[in-house]
């Protein structure tokens, strides 16, 4: 009897889906071993979390006992590790744009000297700041563990003369900050970055095998049958059909779920059940989303390409990476279409503020809006299922004629033509459009002033008119403003107690508190160095007021010594804007996935529609499949040259992307770089099957691309295994070396090691291309 008149037909669609998922090994890797595989690299790619052990170096000029206990000093906190001494800046220079290290502490000549006598002794430290991660790390540490040897001539000479040192401390910094980063105290980056990174990747899978899954059916021309079996009616057909794999993805959400918080015990302070069921809703309108996106226009070659770059996009507009706050108003807005922003804000909202169901109703009902709209598209879906509309030499002539012909396939193909308009061009000028704001400034601020005084409306007048913070409200106590933070009004408190002017006036020391949020790094970072500065020049106006408080020696101490000068220099990046250490990274991403994507999507097709036949008549031995890959690599290579010119040059000029780089260098870089991508692509097409499977793969993997190059989170820092891996892919070791150059003037020879690592990935993926193309070859001669 017919499976349909035995069961229902949601259920005979069920089983249906579930035979076809069980029937081909894609559907297995695509739902089950890269989630899973996503999930543990989220989950240990960076370490222990902590930016600890960042290789420095140390100039040390002077060589007295004063500058050796400095260097001991530096050597004793946690976030450095002295890995390089130099005789000179230069020296140290060149080591930083080789990235063996990531910043140096100067010591000049005659420095123990001038701090002797009073003369304007000076220390410099220099950090990374094309790397901005690793920068603002350094940037913290050095600011903190040098402010002591500042001040240590006068103290010092103080205390010579019989004055306390808490006297002579309190006069010289009579308002001290107290830093709190609220819900993530120790600033781990896996509390910051694994969950919600996670579902940023997971999302783009869900987005693709969505389209896949739906697409296929009418691509195969099974759409019909697919229909029939649900007896006519799209939305039976369409709910048994995607069920199968909302259940995987709820199942993998959960697990994601138990193995952050249960596991790796990120403080999580909301309910459990709570959380699991909006990851539900999620997955639900993150399916919802793509299916929309089909039914608009059912071509899946055409809405694939759409819908790996949406969910490459929603990495970015998600607010993980950058404040979306702090974007442009027409980013802003378009976050809102995006299930993984909301997504994001309700996680973040119960993992920082412990908030409950009344504080996420509002994302959770936008996310119940995506499947009503994806039901609004159902009838147009059925319409054209039943309309049918969207299925439809030499050795050097022989090179010639796959060169002509690669060409023809691109050229005469929407679905590619689409990937190269769309993801070249339209993909990076969004992403530079969404970073122009390049810097965090207006961060939300609300005030608790219990002091009411002179000094507390000065701190705060001052903090306000700094770029980073924008005073919003204020508070009648503390637990008022907390809850604006869980509301998502305010990014930061400050708290200024009510003694806080009267222990200035009457010598002892103040300290006024900052709560900021660690939801995006970003903020806390904007409202620290805001209230630094703030702070120093509160201390520099009231410090006259402290000497009455001062025996007549302390006075004598302070006249005869004099501070050390501490100088920071942010190296390369010196806007010190988060665009301007990204963007660079990304282009070069963008140029390693888009052609991936273009070279599976026509190797795809050339299985599919047996375009292999067409090299036939050239034989089937060894030269022939090197000319092929030849052929081929020309035509790709030959395309995005242009299109790397676009990127790497026009867009940055365009947006102000800071570009010190040799142009020349660039493009040696550019060869290698090409080659390899081009020949990994045609390498890995003895599994496309067809031109859509690819892009489930591709559009996934290169947003972990970011991490394994090195540029948002160090090497160093990573376990063993993903710097193997960094070896793997060219945009790894592609990304990284373009940032050498780009970002921080460096020669060839600074990038040796991952220059000649392109070259040898380059050398592996031809020699095993070929090979596949050997096998291609053989296998139709069979056939």
């Amino acid at each position: 009897m017919d499976e349909s008149q035995t069961y229902s037909p949601f259920r005979s669609v069920l089983l249906r889906e579930w035979r076809r998922m069980t029937s081909r090994r894609l559907y297995f890797g695509v739902c089950i071993v890269l989630p899973l595989f996503t999930l543990f690299f989220m989950a240990t790619i960076f370490g222990n979390g902590q930016m600890e052990n960042i290789p420095i170096g140390i100039v040390d000029q002077d060589n007295t006992a004063t500058s050796r206990t400095i260097v001991r000093n530096i050597s004793a906190v946690p976030t450095f590790k002295v890995t390089k001494h130099f005789v000179n800046e230069a020296a140290a220079r060149e080591s930083v744009q080789k990235k063996e290290i990531y910043g140096y502490l100067s010591i000049p000549p005659q420095f123990e000297q001038n701090a002797i006598t009073g003369k304007n002794a000076t220390l410099s430290y220099y950090y990374h700041y094309a790397l901005m991660s690793v920068g603002g790390e350094l940037m913290a540490a050095f600011e903190t563990s040098l402010a002591p040897v500042a001040l240590s001539p006068v103290v010092m000479q103080a205390m010579a003369l019989g004055v306390e040192q808490d006297q002579i401390t309190t006069f010289l910094l009579p308002v001290q900050a107290n830093n709190h980063p609220i819900y993530n105290p120790s600033l781990d980056y896996s509390v910051y970055l694994s969950q919600p990174f996670f579902f940023v990747l997971f999302q783009v899978l869900i987005l693709l095998i969505t389209v896949y899954a739906v697409g296929i059916e009418i691509k195969f021309r099974t759409a019909d049958d697919w229909l029939a079996t649900a007896k006519g009616n799209i939305v039976t057909a369409v709910l048994g059909k995607l069920l199968p794999y909302t259940i995987i993805y709820i199942l993998i959400g959960w697990l994601a779920n138990y193995v952050m918080f249960g596991i790796l015990h990120i403080p999580f302070q909301g309910s459990w059940w709570l959380m699991n069921i909006m990851t539900v809703l999620f997955i639900i309108a993150t399916q919802a989303l793509g299916l929309f996106l089909f039914s608009l226009f059912p071509a899946i070659s055409l809405v694939i390409s759409v819908v790996s770059m949406v969910g490459s996009l929603g990495a970015t507009l998600s607010g993980v990476t950058f404040p979306v706050p702090n974007m442009y108003p027409l980013v802003r807005d378009a976050s809102n279409l995006f299930p993984v922003r909301h997504f994001t804000e309700m996680m973040q909202t119960m993992l920082y503020g412990g908030g409950g169901f009344i504080h996420l109703w509002p994302s959770a009902v936008i996310l119940c809006i995506f499947p009503l709209l994806a039901l609004s598209l159902l009838p147009h879906l059925k319409r054209a299922i039943e309309s049918h509309k969207y299925e439809t030499l030499s050795k050097l002539q022989q090179l010639s004629f796959i060169i002509r012909r690669e060409f023809l396939a691109i050229s005469t193909s929407y679905a590619v033509l689409l990937v190269l308009m769309g993801g070249i061009f339209v993909y990076g000028l969004l992403y530079n459009y969404m970073y122009a704001p390049n810097i965090v400034t207006d961060v939300p601020v609300a005030v608790v002033d219990n002091s009411h005084s002179e000094l507390s409306r000065d701190f705060i007048r001052w903090l306000d008119a700094t770029p980073q913070a924008e005073i919003s409200s204020q508070a009648m106590d503390y637990h008022e403003a907390k809850e604006w933070m869980k509301e998502g009004k305010v990014q930061g408190i400050l708290y200024l107690p009510h003694d806080f002017e009267e222990r200035v006036f009457r010598g002892d020391e103040a300290v006024f508190s900052l709560y900021a949020t660690t939801d995006a790094f970003l903020y806390f970072e904007a409202l620290q160095g805001a209230s630094s500065r703030v702070m120093l020049a509160i201390n520099d106006k009231y410090r006259p007021d402290e000497a009455v408080f001062l025996p007549p020696q302390g006075l004598l101490a302070v006249a005869m010594a004099k501070p050390i000068n501490v100088e920071g220099t942010a190296l390369y990046n010196y806007t010190e804007g988060y665009g301007s250490y990204l963007i660079p990274a990304v282009m070069m991403i963008i140029i390693f996935q888009t052609l991936l994507m273009v070279i599976g999507m026509v190797t795809g097709e050339e299985y599919s529609s047996k375009g292999i036949r067409a090299y036939t008549p050239f034989g089937y031995g060894w030269g022939v499949a090197i000319r092929i890959v030849a052929g081929k690599t020309s035509v790709y290579c030959a395309l995005y040259a242009i299109f790397a010119f676009f990127l790497l040059g026009l867009l940055p000029h365009f947006f102000s992307i800071p570009n010190i780089g040799n142009g020349l260098y660039i493009v040696l870089l550019l060869i290698p770089y090409l080659m390899a991508t081009s020949f990994l692509g045609l390498a890995a097409s003895r599994y496309f099957t067809d031109s859509e499977a690819p892009l489930l793969m591709i559009a996934f993997f290169s947003v972990g691309l970011i991490f394994l190059s090195g540029v948002s989170y160090p090497m160093e820092l990573m376990p063993w295994y993903w710097k193997v891996a960094h070896y793997i892919f060219p945009a790894a070791p592609g990304t990284l070396a373009f940032v050498k150059l780009n970002s921080m003037g460096a020669s060839m020879a600074d990038i040796r090691p991952e220059y000649i690592t392109l070259w040898i990935q380059a050398l592996i993926y031809f020699t095993i291309s070929i090979w596949v193309y050997k096998k291609k070859l053989e296998s139709n001669l069979i056939s």
